[in-house]
């Protein structure tokens, strides 16, 4: 059941990055194909460097969830096994903790900067970025909890076998 909540939130994740590189694609060729013609469209700068943001922020989300974040793992390879499981949550703890301060912190921008606008986007206030930002922060903080639980509690795929034995299914529990 966990493996598949993981599984179906790192494919929205997934499917986020591929929409906002897909935003940027069209905005930055509608921008070529603009100037190319000598039309003036600003607005497509300022809305891809928003794709620019969301990719940024979700893309480390999944990375957060599968674990190809950038770290220095020297001395947690050199630590006992058991105080790596111990490190491992600690550092997720820490990373909540952050993203908790970011999104506090987002929140007293955006209320801040509520009336500020883009030159380009009249329409559109800077809290969209600020928005997007905490967005992903949400995303990291929803990655570090599933990693916890993931530790505490391995996918019921790894712990438990089921094998078939004359129509009736014997489960057997593997204890590491």
């Amino acid at each position: 059941m966990l493996k598949k909540i993981y599984n179906i939130y790192q494919t929205i994740l997934y499917i986020c990055g591929v929409i906002f590189v897909l935003g940027i694609v069209v905005l930055v060729a509608i921008q070529i194909f603009a100037r190319y013609f000598s039309i003036s469209t600003n607005w497509t700068e300022e809305l891809s460097r928003y794709c620019f943001l969301g990719l940024t922020g979700f893309g480390a989300a999944a990375g957060f969830g599968d674990r190809t974040h950038i770290s220095v793992d020297s001395f947690i390879a050199r630590a006992p096994e058991g105080f790596r499981k111990w490190l491992a949550i600690f550092v997720d703890l820490v990373v909540i903790a952050l993203m908790v301060c970011v999104i506090s912190w987002l929140g007293t921008l955006m209320v801040s900067t509520k009336t500020v606008r883009f030159v380009s986007l009249p329409t559109v206030t800077v809290n969209w970025a600020y928005g997007i930002f905490r967005g992903a922060a949400v995303c990291m903080i929803i990655s570090n909890i599933l990693d916890i639980v993931r530790r505490f509690y391995k996918p019921l795929d790894d712990i438990m076998t089921a094998k078939k034995n004359e129509g009736n299914y014997e489960v057997t529990i593997d204890v590491d």
